[in-house]
């Protein structure tokens, strides 16, 4: 993959529904920097940093992960029905 295969800052901060990000905070896969890129052009980002964890946090910390999607998957969908 080269860099224009992936979002660039302004597409990514035009992007109005709820992002969720699960992070590994031990993760030496992605470059350095990708976090810091991610939180500040991600509006409406909902995080779950994992200290400690790699590249595979659902492989690592399961548990953490799935109760995560579902906490922001349930949060979502009020909102959903809220909006609508």
């Amino acid at each position: 993959a080269s860099e224009e295969d992936f979002l660039d800052a302004s597409e990514l901060r035009s992007i109005r529904m709820p992002n969720g990000m699960i992070w590994g905070m031990a993760d030496h896969f992605l470059p350095s920097g990708s976090f810091e890129f991610f939180c500040n052009n991600m509006p409406n980002l909902e995080l779950l940093t994992l200290p400690g964890c790699g590249h595979l946090p659902q492989q690592e910390q399961p548990g953490a992960v799935v109760r995560f999607v579902q906490q922001f998957a349930t949060r979502v969908g009020r909102r959903l029905t809220i909006d609508d």
